[in-house]
């Protein structure tokens, strides 16, 4: 991928940020499936041809909005880039990144470049220029967009064309649940300091990431004084630790758990609890309801998974845990030796090569994962296994030869009633929609390019993962890139939306569920 040089150590930059608070031991995550009779109301279930992509757009660019009514790709022409949204071309600029929609799919956002200048352009409108622009974020409910823009050697906030205070550097905006309020880390000298919705926090030594709880109340965060690090919940200093590992919030925002390393020894605290030292732990994940909580943990060269005080028993490796929604059941995938299988309950299951992570159905009644012979995948339904493909289409996986993590969406969700599961395959280098016995046309791809700043990575040919030469303006780290939902069922179960790209058509497509 091209990049501009100047943009090199903003990135290497972020992706320490982020590395220093991972743990060796972790969970791949997904994108949460939605709840019995919540799904987005927005979503469109009527199927409509949304636009032919020109000649002038590479076909790797491609992007649909998560309410399935509009689609854009990013083209180049004479030495000029543009947006396509919808078929209508944009401005021309002399580079831009690939565009992003807002959740409720009503706005459209890209970063452009033109000289020594960058602007975010949202709906087509051009925003005001600066040095450098990174990280552009659409809150929650879409109304607004936040980024990090750089003018001399400072840089800012910048949240609906509102600039916030200059430092030498912030990091990515998080946005609260509710969208009103901005929180990132930000640096001046030697100090580190979270704002959040622009009031700025205590000096520290350095600081990670904010992370705002489920309600919106709280912000929380690690940070370190000297060589020792704590995790700063509210306005309020935990216990004292060598190092912090990941952390995370419960359902209701009430508790936060991470993983915390005292000598050469991990341990998971919740509040200011501590639990059972271990050689190593994964990030703490809670039950959905808040009242459990479960990590993997390791010991003389094997590895657990704790639920709460009771340790499950010893595997080679373990990964892929997850609760059901009612949080009294759970799963995770484990190893003995070369063979993998998921436990649920402590009850193993059948032995494969290789396994995905387990879904529960909403009744919880249910666990399905796609599972490799060697040779091909296919999808267990409690013990029932389904057709083979070449691949079935994990929610998560991580690119070591990038340094990213690619979250797609959900690619494999049961309906509301929880009477059918529906998932994306490979099959001859094309993809399908499954859902029992019924399989949509081959596509060239289901779902648009997962864009998150300057990297945008699509699933090309089942085989590879590929990235649009034509970017050459690097809008900071992406160690996490996130795609929108893939599939969604109808709130009945009887309708599958998704969408498709065939050729250079871009169709937003709803199979119909018999």
């Amino acid at each position: 991928m091209k990049q501009n040089d100047t943009h090199l150590s903003t990135q290497i930059a972020a992706i320490i940020f982020c590395v220093l608070f991972l743990s060796i031991l972790s969970f791949s995550g997904c994108s949460k499936q939605y709840p019995r009779s919540s799904l987005p109301p927005s979503i469109s279930f009527e199927e409509r041809l949304l636009m032919v992509m020109p000649p002038e757009c590479d076909l790797n660019s491609h992007v649909f909005s998560p309410d399935g009514r509009n689609a854009a790709c990013m083209a180049k022409k004479g030495g000029k880039m543009y947006a396509v949204v919808n078929g209508k071309a944009g401005p021309e600029f002399d580079a831009i990144t690939i565009p992003l929609f807002s959740p409720n799919g009503e706005k459209v956002a890209y970063v452009a470049k033109k000289g020594e200048k960058e602007c975010a352009v949202i709906n087509d409108k051009i925003g005001k220029s600066y040095d450098t622009i990174v990280n552009p974020h659409f809150s929650p409910d879409g109304k607004t967009l936040a980024y990090a823009a750089k003018e001399g050697d400072k840089w800012f906030m910048v949240v609906n064309d509102e600039e916030g205070e200059r430092f030498d550097y912030v990091s990515r905006p998080v946005f609260s649940p509710d969208g009103k309020d901005v929180a990132y880390a930000a640096q001046r000298g030697d100090k580190w300091v979270v704002v959040v919705g622009g009031k700025k926090g205590k000096a520290y030594d350095e600081v990670s990431r904010p992370m705002f709880a489920p309600n919106g109340k709280m912000v929380a965060y690690a940070a370190r004084e000297d060589d020792k690090w704590f995790m700063v919940i509210g306005e309020k200093k935990g216990a004292m630790f060598d190092r912090i590992g990941r952390y995370v919030f419960s359902s209701d925002g009430k508790k936060v758990a991470y993983a915390a390393k005292e000598g050469d020894r991990w341990m998971v605290v919740v509040g200011n609890k501590k639990g059972k030292r271990f050689d190593n732990v994964s990030q703490p994940i809670f039950s959905p309801d808040g009242r459990r909580l479960a990590y993997a943990v390791e010991q003389g060269g094997k590895r657990r998974i704790a639920v709460g005080k009771i340790l499950g028993k010893r595997f080679d490796d373990v990964r892929h845990l997850a609760f059901s929604p009612d949080g009294k059941r759970f799963a995770y995938a484990a190893r003995e030796n070369d063979k993998w299988f998921i436990v649920v309950n402590e009850e193993r299951g059948e032995r494969f090569e290789e396994v995905g992570r387990p879904v529960f159905s909403h009744d919880g009644k249910t666990v399905a994962y796609a599972a490799s012979d060697g040779d091909s995948w296919q999808v267990v339904i409690n013990k029932a296994k389904g057709p083979h493909f070449d691949r079935v289409v994990p929610c998560s996986e991580y690119l070591f030869s990038f340094n990213v993590r690619v979250e797609r969406g959900e690619t494999m969700v049961f309906s509301p009633d929880s009477q059918r599961l529906a998932y994306v395959a490979c099959k001859g280098g094309k993809m399908v929609v499954v859902a029992g016995d019924n399989v949509s046309e081959p596509y060239d791809q289901i779902g648009g390019m997962c864009v998150d700043g300057s990297f945008g990575y699509i699933w090309a040919d089942c085989s590879q993962y590929i990235y649009p030469e034509n970017i050459t303006v690097a809008v900071g780290s992406s160690y996490i890139c996130r795609g929108p939902q893939m599939i969604t069922f109808s709130e009945d179960g009887k309708r599958l939306a998704f969408g498709a790209r065939k050729g250079r058509e871009l169709w937003w497509r709803v199979l119909k569920i018999d």
